[in-house]
């Protein structure tokens, strides 16, 4: 259930197996995460039927980056929340 506006409260900048995001509030509304390599090539992606408040991405996928500078969005619902840079380690 969502008491207002869900707004990323954490995410690690260096990674190396996984990405952990968390959230403000958890919300019903659909959750979508894009990766994309610096030169705009997305190269993760995933949807979740509601946003949970807090998440970990650590499948073969995220692993498997070279190492360098990604973007990571974060979309709720029909609006982005956030845009981060990360770096793979």
């Amino acid at each position: 259930v969502s008491y207002g506006p869900t707004t990323v409260c954490f995410i690690t900048s260096f990674i190396r197996d996984n990405i952990k995001i968390g959230f403000s509030v958890p919300s019903q509304h659909p959750l979508r995460i894009a990766l994309y390599n610096i030169y705009g090539g997305r190269v993760y992606e995933k949807t979740y039927s509601h946003t949970p408040s807090s998440i970990i991405l650590g499948d073969k996928r995220i692993k498997r980056l070279s190492a360098g500078m990604y973007i990571l969005c974060v979309s709720v619902g029909t609006e982005n929340v956030v845009k981060f840079r990360l770096i793979k380690l």
